[in-house]
């Protein structure tokens, strides 16, 4: 430990509560790793100093610790690893270039967040000679099925022209698959696009929330003050908006607490 006390104060309550870390993540929702991370004092594992204050945050509250006196002791510049010291630009308060709190740095992992799930990791699945022949086996016994359908689709056909059974009407139509009936009614009225992250910079709390989730990627959340930024508003998101990543991935989102 770095010696702040921050580490030891958690520790400290959380043994006297005889919670473990498993204990503290099932009920915070907040990854073991970046509990542990906390009473280590080793902010570096956090993404950026932005979502560690969130988490203390989160965390003390839990253990019934004053919140407010650790987050006096927490560094106010740590650095987040491989990101350069420099001061934010324009492009990074768009959102649009790298994060202005996390450099070009994208989560490794997805996360527990502060209020929402874990997302499920990929899996591959290797493929054998037995899947290989399962798969050639149902292969012929689709092929098997179409020509069989074919064969009595022409049967079908030729006895209906005989006896003029076609009536020409038009197939009838289920009005609930119209375009308009498939439209959510929920929508966030974000340009989104699935494995894509959005631009949810300076958008309220919620809109910024269903963005995420229409592009298919899991939504953690902290909030932090920021005198740019309204109360409810997103400040800060990581990944950058236009970011490509596969759908089940994390999605930060900093909201604003005001100033």
């Amino acid at each position: 430990m770095s010696g702040l006390g921050i580490g030891e104060r958690l520790i400290e309550a959380r043994e006297q509560r005889g919670l473990s870390l498993e204990d503290a993540e099932r009920d915070t929702r907040i990854s073991r790793r970046y509990l542990q991370a906390l009473e280590d004092e080793r902010f570096d594992i956090i993404p950026a100093p932005v979502y560690a204050r969130g988490f203390l945050r989160s965390y003390s509250q839990y253990l019934g610790v004053e919140t407010a006196p650790l987050l006096a002791r927490f560094p106010q510049d740590s650095p987040t690893p491989g990101s350069p010291a420099r001061p934010p630009s324009q492009e990074d308060r768009s959102g649009r270039g790298p994060s202005a709190l996390f450099g070009s740095r994208v989560p490794e992992e997805p996360m527990i967040g502060v209020d929402i799930g874990v997302a499920i990791p990929n899996r591959r699945i290797g493929a054998g000679p037995t899947s290989f022949a399962r798969t050639g086996l149902i292969a012929a016994v689709a092929v098997g099925v179409t020509a069989l359908v074919v064969v009595l689709a022409i049967v079908i056909a030729n006895v209906g022209g005989e006896n003029g059974g076609d009536t020409g009407a038009p197939a009838p139509t289920n009005p609930t698959t119209t375009p308009e009936a498939t439209t959510a009614a929920t929508e966030s009225g974000l340009d989104v696009q699935r494995g894509v992250v959005p631009d949810v910079i300076g958008q309220p709390e919620d809109i910024a929330r269903l963005a995420v989730e229409e592009a298919g990627f899991v939504v953690t959340v902290v909030t932090d003050r920021n005198e740019q930024y309204p109360r409810g508003t997103v400040f800060e998101q990581a990944p950058s908006a236009g970011v490509e990543q596969e759908p089940g991935r994390g999605v930060f989102i900093a909201v604003s607490e005001g100033p």
